[in-house]
């Protein structure tokens, strides 16, 4: 993916940093199984991290200014993005004003303008190498989490523990896929 390194990069300094990283998902299935899977990573290794979920009738879809504000004044410091976030240009406006740093992980079509977040990890960026664009948002976030196992080991062979930890989380990949009924192809078969 476009973007993966750098947004490893920061995910390390949180952890090292023990910084508050939220892990906000929409409220669909998709979104609740990547911002889960997140939090129970960061969990696992030991990062200081709390879940997000916006209130399907009081905040709507994906990303919202109340949220952030409510979530900075927390001590956010980085907050991560689970099926939302790629056309939420004034939402991460409003959050890079408050010093939040943005990883967005999502799957949805782009806009003409792309929000300014600190990374970017979707596989419908116009000049994303990834292969596979049908991908879920919770398969991205799989992604994600097994992109910083990697480096947390540095090394593309990641440990025992962290193998069977991301091996269980993919029932949380297999959920958000199903439900978000994404084309049941290539790697999202595999995932399934």
């Amino acid at each position: 993916f476009k973007n993966m390194e750098k947004a490893v990069k920061r995910i390390d300094k949180s952890l090292l940093e023990q910084e508050l990283i939220c892990c906000y998902g929409d409220y669909d299935v998709d979104g609740i199984t990547g911002s889960s899977l997140l939090f129970n990573f960061f969990q696992f290794i030991g990062g200081n991290a709390t879940p997000y979920v916006p209130d399907r009738i009081e905040e709507g879809y994906g990303l919202n200014k109340g949220a952030i504000t409510k979530l900075a004044a927390m001590g956010c410091k980085l907050l991560i993005t689970a099926d939302c976030g790629i056309r939420s240009v004034e939402e991460i406006k409003h959050a890079n004003q408050l010093g939040i740093d943005i990883i967005i992980t999502d799957h949805h079509e782009v806009g003409e303008i792309l929000p300014d977040a600190y990374a970017i990890i979707n596989p419908k960026l116009p000049d994303c190498p990834y292969p596979f664009k049908g991908i879920s948002g919770s398969g991205v976030a799989m992604k994600l989490a097994w992109a910083v196992a990697e480096g947390c080991q540095n090394t593309k062979k990641i440990g025992s523990a962290f193998k069977e930890f991301l091996l269980d989380s993919l029932a949380f990949a297999t959920l958000g896929t199903i439900a978000d009924m994404v084309p049941l192809l290539d790697e999202n078969r595999a995932i399934v």
